[in-house]
C-alpha cells in the first residue's frame, strides 16, 4: 500500500505538535514547583551548541507550520518570536497547531511532484 505525502507529513506534525504541548505542561509544572523563573527555564539548553527550549519550540512550530503550507501551495504563514514566558510559548505552539489541522489531504496529495521554493509558493515545472 502507498503512502500520501499527506500521511507521511500532516499527521506527523500534529502528533509532534501535541507531544510538544505536554513537554511544555511538565516544564511549566517543574518551574513553578521548584520556583523556578519561567524566562530561565525557557532558556535552557542539552548542550551550549543548541537553541534554548523556548527556540526549540518556536523552530518546531515554523516547521510544522510551514511545510503543510508549501505542501498545500498556500501562503507562507507569518513567523513569530520565542516567548519568554510559558504561557507565550504555548500560545506561540497552539497557533502552530492550527495550521496542520486545516490541510486536507487533496491540498497536500500529489505535492510531490512539483517544486516548492523557500517564499512557500509552489511552482509546476
Amino acid at each position: 500500500m502507498a503512502i500520501s505525502m499527506y500521511q507521511a507529513s500532516v499527521p506527523v506534525f500534529v502528533k509532534t505538535l501535541g507531544n510538544l504541548a505536554a513537554i511544555l505542561d511538565k516544564a511549566a509544572a517543574v518551574a513553578a514547583a521548584k520556583k523556578v523563573d519561567e524566562s530561565v527555564m525557557l532558556g535552557l539548553r542539552l548542550a551550549p551548541d543548541m537553541f534554548s527550549l523556548a527556540r526549540q519550540i518556536q523552530q518546531a512550530t515554523v516547521h510544522a507550520k510551514g511545510a503543510p503550507a508549501r505542501l498545500a501551495a498556500w501562503s507562507r504563514p507569518q513567523s513569530t518570536t520565542p516567548g519568554r514566558v510559558f504561557a507565550e510559548v504555548q500560545g506561540l505552539h497552539r497557533q502552530g497547531d492550527r495550521v496542520p489541522e486545516h490541510a486536507q489531504a487533496r491540498e497536500v496529495d500529489g505535492s510531490e511532484g512539483r517544486d516548492i521554493n523557500a517564499q512557500g509558493s509552489a511552482r509546476i515545472p
